[in-house]
């Protein structure tokens, strides 16, 4: 988004199976034996292009990590097979143990020893870094496969995840169609919900809304009895939450079981798929929103699902993190292709990289994707049915203002 434009309307549209066409499916996930066999031929003419993966495979942040680190290897196997590099991907993982020091080491060890030529990283911010210090030194890319709080413009970074006001404001304002006016908004006390809910309380009452209570409380916490009281005393129609990691869960069996809060609509940004599973009846009704949902009808998203249960079995539901896995992948090569494998030449390929992604289109933007936004509602049955759609949201960045 340009400094002086403004961020586009967000009109929902229903959802149906022609978001994307089975050409674009073809595409991303070609399986055609003779595309495959043409690629390796051509593939043997190039030098292999080496990817650093790092996440956070043990320590607090590791259970954000677990499908993304089953979607990259797919992600890379379906490149090669269909040459969407022009040359072979070769993934080297290193496990940043959820610590901004271990992964500036890993990272460093990434590039100096293991000669990668681009990052894509599944990690907090602070990790993020920490390992993007070693890639700009090499004048190296790094994508994220992440959201983000929008806050962070590098040269050299790009995220294919999304940013607070791509899912926040499309959810208040759906709350708000579903005539649900009076709206109490918490989160967990850090930079990234506090930006989200100050958004989503500057829509709210524009659009007629009313906001009775903003409050929010520590990141670790296993006790919401405080926090619903003061809920409950607002009377609202609705709770807009945006807490993360494992205060998502705690949060939801509290609300759905405190009689205190009965008949009050609950909104929430990050709620999981799994973490849905995990709750069932006790996140039955929640709106959600996210740039994908596994339950989402189109040819490309068959074709993923498929291709990820082929690969690991049933048991296996992809959510957003897999997803960006997959796309910041999908998007490097095709700028791999485009402009060779000069750190420089790709970086500024995917300065103006624009992907057919699982869910949909992506652009980048200053950095950032832009990407529709789908509302969905969480069942009993620990699924999300998808309700709507956005048109593509541009990112709202504080780091261009």
């Amino acid at each position: 988004m340009l400094d002086d434009e403004v961020v586009a309307p967000y009109e929902c549209q229903k959802q149906t199976g022609g978001i994307m066409t089975v050409r674009v499916a073809a595409l991303l996930f070609g399986t055609v034996l003779a595309a495959a066999t043409g690629a390796v031929a051509a593939q043997a003419d190039e030098a292999p292009y080496k990817v650093g993966w790092v996440t956070s495979l043990s320590g607090p942040s590791s259970g954000t990590a677990g499908t993304a680190n089953l979607a990259i290897q797919v992600a890379v196997e379906r490149a090669n097979a269909t040459n969407a590099a022009g040359r072979k991907i070769v993934l080297v993982t290193a496990d940043d143990a959820s610590d901004p020091k271990i992964s500036a080491q890993v990272c460093a060890r990434l590039v100096l020893e293991e000669k990668v030529q681009a990052i894509i990283g599944a990690q907090p911010t602070p990790s993020r870094l920490a390992c993007n210090q070693a890639a700009v030194k090499a004048e190296l890319p790094y994508i994220a496969a992440s959201g983000s709080a929008g806050d962070i413009c590098l040269p050299n970074m790009f995220y294919v995840g999304q940013v607070p006001n791509q899912f926040v404001l499309p959810l208040a304002d759906y709350l708000l169609k579903q005539n649900l006016k009076r709206i109490y908004l918490f989160g967990a006390d850090y930079s990234a919900p506090r930006a989200a809910l100050a958004l989503a309380k500057t829509e709210i009452e524009a659009h007629g809304g009313m906001v009775v209570g903003l409050s929010f409380g520590p990141q670790d916490t296993s006790d919401f009895s405080a926090d619903l009281g003061k809920i409950a005393a607002a009377k609202p129609d609705a709770v807009l939450q945006s807490l993360t990691g494992a205060g998502i869960v705690t949060f939801h069996r509290q609300f759905a079981n405190d009689p205190r809060v009965k008949g009050i609509a609950l909104g929430d940004n990050f709620l999981l798929e799994s973490m849905v599973r995990a709750l069932g009846k006790d996140a039955d009704g929640v709106y959600v929103a996210s740039s994908y949902y596994a339950a989402l009808d189109t040819p490309a998203n068959h074709e993923y699902t498929a291709a990820m249960k082929t690969k690991f079995g049933d048991t296996v539901t992809p959510d957003y993190w897999a997803v960006y896995a997959t796309n910041a992948l999908g998007l490097l090569a095709q700028a791999v292709k485009r402009a060779g494998s000069d750190p420089k030449a790709v970086t500024g390929a995917l300065a103006h990289g624009h992907y057919e992604g699982v869910a949909g289109p992506i652009s980048i933007v200053h950095n950032y994707a832009a990407e529709a936004t789908y509302i969905g509602r969480a069942k009993a049955d620990g699924t999300i049915v998808v309700l709507e759609h956005t048109p593509d949201v541009q990112p709202l960045l504080s780091c261009r203002r």
